[in-house]
């Protein structure tokens, strides 16, 4: 029978294994930090070991670091940043497990922390990095947080409202930009103040009603104005929802004749239809009724927030 080879140390094979066990343990201090390292992932090194205790305090070094490293201008924007892809690491499996007790505390960290960096902002970076970050995959806790928060700032929600809004401007079937049309209902759907400035000054004349001004009238054999212009094609196309309304079939009407081959009724598919099969017709109608109905979907959903929003959103001045 072969004989074990004793540990050098212990002089034992008990003494073997037990070396291989205490190698194997992880000292807890050691473990959270490696795991507070795999969230955070800064650009340098701490100068000791990261805890739960004293997250908080790194947090904000290393956002003030950043901010003096890109400028004022960025410096919220990328502070922001860094958190947002911190809070998203927590929460992938692959990265630390699911069961982590120290998840939790590492997020109520992050989200104070971006709190006090949005509080100590001015309006105007507040907007900045609101829109950076709806580019970007933030989870939708702390981007919903982050959004509720600056409406409490006055200077914020007509601010951020009129960035949402302005380029849906030219939406048609064909470009509905649904990308920007869910940007802007998810900022409507965060905080009722967002839904309360699309009717109030300065929303209300730049996006929700603008100023009009008939540009001809109807006179008489007396000279005397018996109509004049009205305002539905100025609210079609210089509103915010006729800019929701204007994604139908009829939408080229609201184009330039240059860019009426890039809607649906302008589109070279609808020409030319004379020598078409059933089966060509049929395609197209059931295309453009998807589109359809994806348009009308995103409108809905708009005007649904509005109505939830209170009375302020639902009057039309």
């Amino acid at each position: 029978m072969k004989r074990a080879v004793p540990d050098v140390r212990t002089g034992s094979e008990d003494g073997l294994k037990r070396s291989r066990e205490g190698t194997m343990a992880e000292n807890p201090d050691d473990r959270e930090h490696s795991l507070l390292m795999k969230v955070l992932q800064p650009a340098q090194a701490p100068a000791g070991k990261l805890s739960l205790a004293s997250v908080d305090q790194f947090l904000e070094e290393e956002v003030a670091r950043i901010a003096e490293q890109v400028g004022p201008a960025r410096g919220l924007q990328e502070g922001l940043l860094f958190l947002a892809r911190g809070w998203r690491r927590s929460e992938e499996g692959g990265v630390v497990p699911s069961t982590w007790a120290g998840i939790g505390p590492l997020q109520d960290a992050m989200l104070t922390m971006a709190t006090m960096q949005m509080v100590v902002s001015p309006a105007e970076d507040k907007v900045r990095a609101l829109t950076a970050l709806l580019e970007e995959s933030v989870p939708a806790k702390l981007m919903n947080e982050l959004l509720s928060g600056a409406a409490e700032d006055d200077d914020v929600p007509a601010r951020m409202v009129m960035e949402m809004a302005k380029p849906l401007k030219g939406r048609h079937l064909n470009d509905p930009r649904a990308q920007q049309f869910g940007k802007l209902v998810r900022v409507l759907r965060s905080s009722g103040k967002y839904s309360a400035a699309l009717v109030a000054p300065p929303c209300l004349d730049e996006v929700w009603r603008p100023a009009f001004e008939p540009q001809f009238v109807w006179k008489n054999q007396k000279r005397e104005v018996v109509n004049k212009q009205g305002r539905g094609m100025s609210l079609q196309s210089d509103s915010l929802l006729g800019w929701a309304l204007s994604a139908t079939s009829l939408d080229a009407a609201l184009l330039p004749p240059s860019q009426a081959h890039a809607t649906e009724a302008g589109s070279s598919e609808w020409s030319n239809l004379q020598r078409a099969t059933r089966q060509r017709l049929d395609q197209l109608q059931r295309g453009t009724q998807i589109k359809l109905t994806a348009a009308q979907a995103q409108t809905a959903e708009m005007v649904d927030v509005l109505i939830r929003a209170g009375d302020a959103s639902r009057r039309w001045r």
